[in-house]
C-alpha cells in the first residue's frame, strides 16, 4: 500500500449518494491516519460532510451559481474566472491520489482539473459517460448489481485498504442537537415508541413517492393500533406533500418537524423506526443505524436500498448491539420492475403497495425490540 499523503475524494451529489461514500471515507482515514484528506462536493450536499473529523477540507463546487452564471453573457467571463481560480486552489494542494467515486462526465472533468497524480476510478464497463478517460487507474466490477456502498468500497480494494471495519458517521453540531432535543421535549412524551416518517422525495424523485393518502392512513393506523408517537419530517420541497397528508389525517394531530439537514440526522437518531421511500434521508437513517422500513417503487433496492451498517452486524439476522436493524424493504415483484424510467402512466410498482403491508413490517420490527 502506497504512502499517500494528500487524498482527494470526488463525489459531487446527491445527499444519499454522498452518504453512501462515508464508509469509504472512514476506511481511507483508518488506513491513512496522518493523510490530508479533502472532498470535492456540490453545494447542495455540503452540509452532510461538515464537522467530519475524517476530513481536513471540503471543496464546494457551487453548481447552482455557476450554472446560472455561465448562461448569461453578462456573467459568463466572471464565472469562467471563478472556476479557474477554484481549480487552481485545488491543484495547489498537490494531491497524490484522487478517487472519483461519482463516475460520470462531470466528475471526470473535475478530476482532470484537480491535478496530475494517480487518479482512481471505475473502468469502461463500470462507469458512465466515458468517465474512465479521465482516470489512470481503473477498477472493474464483476457484478454491477451491488449496493452503492459496496461499489464504492470496491474502489479501495485496488489500494489494498481494509474495508471490513469502516464506521461511517454523520457529525451533529451541539446547537443542532439542542434544537432537536427542545423539539422532542415539547412534542414527544418519551414513553411510546417513536416512529419518524419522511414522506417526501427530491424534486426529480416524485415518481418514487408513495401517495399522501397512504402516508396519512399509515400514521393514523400506527397511532391507533400500536400506541406509538409519529413525527413527520420534511424538506424544502415537501410543502405540498405535507399539506395533502394533513387533509387525510382524519382530524388527528400531525406533528411536523422541518429541520436543517444535520437536525434531520439528529432526530432520525432518536427514532425507534424510520419510514420513508427511496430518499437521501433513508441513507442517513442507515448511517445512524436505525431500523428502517423503506417503501420502494421502480428502482432496484439491491443497488439503492437501505444498507445495514455496523462493525458488529450479523447480516444473517440483522442483530446489532442487541437491536434488530436489518432494513425492511416493501416492494412489488413485477415483470417491469425494477426499471430506470422517470415517467410511467401507472407506476403500479409503488401504487399497489398497501398500508397494511407497511404497517405489518413496522409491527414486526417493534416486536423484535421488546
Amino acid at each position: 500500500m502506497s504512502d499517500f499523503k494528500r487524498i482527494l475524494i470526488v463525489r459531487l451529489s446527491a445527499i444519499g449518494d454522498v452518504v453512501n461514500v462515508l464508509p469509504a471515507l472512514s476506511a481511507i482515514r483508518k488506513s491513512y491516519p496522518a493523510a490530508y484528506i479533502a472532498w470535492l462536493v456540490e453545494d447542495r450536499a455540503r452540509d452532510i460532510l461538515c464537522d467530519n473529523p475524517d476530513l481536513n477540507e471540503i471543496f464546494v463546487f457551487p453548481r447552482k451559481q455557476w450554472s446560472k452564471g455561465i448562461r448569461s453573457p453578462l456573467t459568463f467571463i466572471n464565472t469562467i474566472k471563478e472556476a479557474f481560480t477554484f481549480f487552481k486552489k485545488i491543484r495547489r494542494t498537490n494531491f497524490d491520489l484522487i478517487i472519483d467515486f461519482h463516475g460520470n462526465l462531470k466528475s471526470g472533468l473535475m478530476t482532470m482539473l484537480s491535478g496530475k497524480c494517480l487518479k482512481l476510478g471505475f473502468d469502461r464497463e463500470s462507469c458512465k459517460e466515458w468517465n474512465y478517460i479521465f482516470t489512470n487507474r481503473h477498477v472493474h466490477l464483476e457484478n454491477i448489481r451491488i449496493h452503492r456502498v459496496d461499489k464504492n468500497l470496491q474502489l479501495l480494494k485496488f489500494l489494498n485498504i481494509d474495508t471490513s471495519n469502516s464506521n461511517p458517521q454523520i457529525f451533529i453540531p451541539p446547537q443542532d442537537k439542542r434544537e432537536v432535543l427542545d423539539f422532542l421535549q415539547q412534542n414527544y412524551n418519551n414513553e411510546n415508541p417513536l416512529i419518524i416518517i419522511h414522506p417526501g422525495t427530491s424534486i426529480f424523485g416524485g415518481y418514487k413517492r408513495w401517495s399522501a393518502r397512504n402516508f396519512a392512513t399509515l400514521a393514523c393506523k400506527l397511532k391507533e393500533e400500536l400506541n406509538v408517537s409519529v413525527i413527520f419530517t420534511s424538506g424544502p420541497t415537501d410543502i405540498e406533500v405535507i399539506k395533502e397528508i394533513k387533509t387525510y389525517m382524519n382530524n388527528q394531530k400531525m406533528i411536523l418537524f422541518s429541520p436543517k439537514l444535520k437536525q434531520l440526522a439528529e432526530i432520525i437518531s432518536h427514532a425507534d423506526i424510520f419510514i420513508s421511500g427511496d430518499t437521501g434521508p433513508m441513507h442517513i437513517a442507515s448511517v445512524m443505524k436505525r431500523p428502517i422500513v423503506a417503501i420502494f417503487g421502480p428502482k432496484d433496492p439491491v443497488i439503492y436500498g437501505p444498507y445495514a451498517h455496523g462493525e458488529n452486524l450479523d447480516k444473517t439476522n440483522g442483530t446489532l448491539y442487541g437491536l434488530n436493524t436489518e432494513p425492511r424493504v416493501i416492494r412489488k415483484e413485477l415483470p417491469c420492475s425494477p426499471c430506470r424510467k422517470r415517467k410511467c402512466k401507472e407506476v403500479t410498482c409503488i401504487n399497489t403497495i398497501s398500508c397494511d403491508e407497511v404497517f405489518d413490517a413496522v409491527s414486526e420490527l417493534l416486536s423484535l425490540q421488546e
